[in-house]
């Protein structure tokens, strides 16, 4: 429709300009045409008007009816989505309360599976601990029973030790026992008159070849000493911490230790049937150390 009241509008365009063109014709049948042709396009654009109307609501309208029927089609769709998110909410939830049960479930075994276990290890770990007392307290019992015997023999050495006749036993007893372990029979003799003019007897003498002829032996005396009075008075000064009693006890010692080395050298001493030294034999390493400790015994 709007095509054809284009054409019209263009028709009497065309016949208003024929009619410009042609001003010979009556003026007063020209103004009727212009007034007619005027009348025309008015109609016309007034028909437009109402058609461009028409058509306008029209499209209106159905804008209006797409734009509900994508109303619907969205609430639809959401209504849709809703419920699927529901459904999944639904079946999320069902799974998690029965992953929480399984969960439940394993904490429970496992509790109880490490309560049972605790409960074996612990009986018997007190068994194994019951078991151990024991033993140690027969342990204990025996120490005991060794510790009276200890005790009974400390006391006989101490017995043995308080008379000086026996202490030199003891200490010729260890001598012996010493020279027995490292040293052949063939290389030592027992209770040895090492000097020729003298009368004294040294407990053990080493033998060594002589120096020009090689049959003959050269005797190396060694005899064991315990200063043993001297050197508890010096432990006891030691012990209670009394300087002055420690330094006066200590030259008993050393005098006694020099006294007695000028008496093995007297005695036993005889170069060249002897060598020019001899040893001095201390069965205790306690009394040991102190002389090595003490350097005026070694230099002398």
């Amino acid at each position: 429709m709007e095509l054809i009241l284009l054409i019209v509008i263009a028709v009497l365009m065309i016949v208003l300009l024929v009619l410009s063109l042609t001003k010979g014709n009556n003026q007063t049948q020209a103004e009727q045409l212009q007034i007619a042709l005027r009348q025309q396009m008015q109609e016309n654009r007034e028909e437009l008007n109402r058609s461009i109307r028409e058509l306008r609501m029209e499209m209106t309208q159905t804008l209006n009816q797409n734009m509900q029927q994508l109303q619907d089609v969205l609430h639809k769709n959401m209504m849709t989505t809703g419920e699927l998110q529901r459904q999944k909410f639904d079946m999320m939830a069902r799974q998690q309360e029965a992953l929480l049960k399984s969960t439940e479930k394993r904490l429970d075994d496992m509790r109880l599976m490490v309560e049972e276990k605790l409960q074996k290890t612990l009986n018997e770990r007190i068994g194994q601990s019951f078991e151990i007392v024991r033993s140690q307290l027969e342990n204990v019992q025996k120490g005991l029973g060794e510790m009276k015997s200890l005790a009974q023999d400390v006391g006989g050495l101490k017995k043995v030790l308080s008379n000086v006749k026996m202490r030199g036993t003891f200490g010729e007893v260890q001598l012996g026992a010493l020279l027995e372990q490292m040293m052949s029979p063939e290389q030592y003799d027992a209770n040895v008159k090492t000097k020729k003019s003298g009368t004294e007897f040294v407990e053990f003498a080493i033998k060594l070849p002589g120096k020009d002829d090689a049959n003959s032996t050269v005797y190396l005396p060694i005899d064991a000493k315990f200063p043993k009075d001297v050197y508890e008075q010096y432990y006891d000064a030691f012990e209670a911490g009394d300087a002055a009693l420690m330094e006066s006890s200590g030259k008993q010692l050393e005098n006694t230790i020099k006294k007695m080395a000028k008496d093995i050298h007297d005695k036993y001493v005889d170069p060249p049937f002897t060598t020019d030294f001899a040893i001095m034999f201390l069965p205790f390493e306690s009394i040991y150390a102190e002389v090595i400790r003490r350097t005026s015994l070694i230099e002398t």
